[in-house]
């Protein structure tokens, strides 16, 4: 059994994960200031993996800002999702917060602001799309993925992992962070359902804030998100803060994370 990063196990002693159920489905969420009534900083995590992808992020910050990592219920639409999240926010009686999503769950943040853009402080969409046509085209159709065998799908997810080059001592712990994580806490349906969310999503139209309140992060040597997705995001939101971090690939929380924090630092303070 893969042990877990030493890290993360002091991120969840410190940061007990606790499930809220809205409407018969469950988030799983890591409060980092519960109880103060400061509006959080919610983070939605990808396609692979759960919130405690963020747990640098919740080591470094947590204790000086309200950080929330969440982890979705096995919803196979992106859409249900989104709307899913904002009764969340409802249940949890944050009428103001910070969103920040990284990959499907960009995805996921945008389809949410633009149902209740009133709510959102800050957009941040990192590593991510709102047209995922690209990404579709390198896996299979929802169709045929929805018939694959559920250990099948979680069997060749962690062989991909397990094949995944070492670089840095970086890219060896977020292997490791993952092989925690996928198949045993993210289980094969959720894989199953994730996946799915994506091969199912719609084009999005643009989130209609002021562009002040968005911040794209992404690195142009990403290996999941295509060069022309990343500049669809770009031209989509010109005007917003574009943070570049060189290395970080598709997991910049991880791969950099001082680059990350220090991003996360110039947004949290920003007026």
């Amino acid at each position: 059994m893969t042990e877990l990063p030493a890290l993360l196990q002091s991120v969840r002693d410190r940061y007990v994960a606790r499930r809220v159920q809205v409407q018969g489905l469950v988030w799983a969420l890591r409060d980092t200031r519960p109880g103060t009534g400061e509006p959080p900083l919610v983070m939605l995590p990808g396609a692979l993996g759960t919130g405690d992808v963020f747990y640098k992020m919740l080591a470094a910050l947590g204790s000086e800002h309200r950080l929330v990592a969440l982890s979705y219920p096995a919803l196979e639409s992106a859409q249900t999702l989104a709307h899913s999240l904002n009764e969340l926010f409802e249940a949890m009686s944050w009428p103001q917060l910070d969103l920040l999503g990284t990959s499907l769950g960009g995805y996921v943040a945008q389809a949410a602001a633009l149902a209740r853009g009133d709510r959102i402080r800050r957009l941040v969409l990192s590593s991510t799309f709102f047209d995922a046509d690209l990404q579709k085209k390198r896996w299979p159709s929802a169709e045929s993925y929805r018939s694959l065998d559920v250990e099948a799908i979680t069997a060749t997810a962690r062989e991909q992992l397990q094949a995944g080059p070492e670089p840095t001592p970086e890219h060896a712990e977020l292997k490791q962070l993952m092989l925690v994580l996928v198949g045993s806490e993210q289980t094969g349906p959720a894989i199953r359902a994730m996946r799915l969310a994506v091969l199912t999503a719609s084009p999005l139209p643009r989130v209609p804030i002021d562009e002040s309140r968005i911040t794209l992060i992404d690195d142009d040597d990403d290996p999941v998100i295509a060069e022309p997705t990343r500049l669809q995001m770009r031209q989509r939101y010109s005007s917003s803060l574009h943070i570049r971090i060189p290395g970080g690939g598709h997991f910049p929380a991880n791969l950099c994370s001082g680059a990350y924090e220090a991003a996360l630092r110039r947004i949290l303070q920003a007026s």
